[in-house]
């Protein structure tokens, strides 16, 4: 096993990693972290197979942790443990801040590197039943005037 940058060729199993877990994730914002900030963007390869990944991107002072999940045949072998160090060692040398949403059982593994939980937030999927939103240039005008 060893951990290297991410590749464009690695966003469709990361796709599949990512729906295995229970992670949302778009493979078009996976792209787009990866042209931002491929610096931070690690993936864990078992004889050359994508097999977890982190990932991050940077603001000005800050950074968050966007993407961490490991193949759950993969899961409790330190794999996710040495991905999430090669990418937090990196992200605490440059910046003040490092922010991350993180899955309520991986809480505990989070504070021993310093994480204080600030808030609970859920995760909220639109399955296709979105309310029709009647607003024409009509309103527009209306609420101008």
């Amino acid at each position: 096993m060893f951990i290297g940058w991410l590749k464009f060729s690695d966003v469709s199993n990361l796709v599949k990693i990512s729906e295995e877990v229970g992670w949302l994730l778009d493979g078009y914002h996976v792209k787009l972290m990866m042209m931002h900030s491929p610096h931070l963007c690690y993936g864990a390869y078992d004889e050359g197979k994508l097999i977890g990944a982190v990932m991050a991107v940077e603001f000005e002072e800050s950074a968050m942790i966007k993407y961490f999940m490991v193949e759950k045949s993969y899961q409790k072998q330190g794999i996710g443990k040495r991905l999430f160090e090669t990418l937090f060692d990196v992200l605490k040398a440059e910046y003040k801040s490092i922010y991350l949403h993180a899955n309520p059982d991986l809480v505990d593994f989070f504070k021993k590197y310093g994480f204080e939980s600030k808030m609970q937030v859920g995760r909220f999927i639109n399955v296709g039943k979105v309310p029709p939103f009647n607003f024409t240039n009509a309103h527009a005008k209306e609420l101008d005037g």
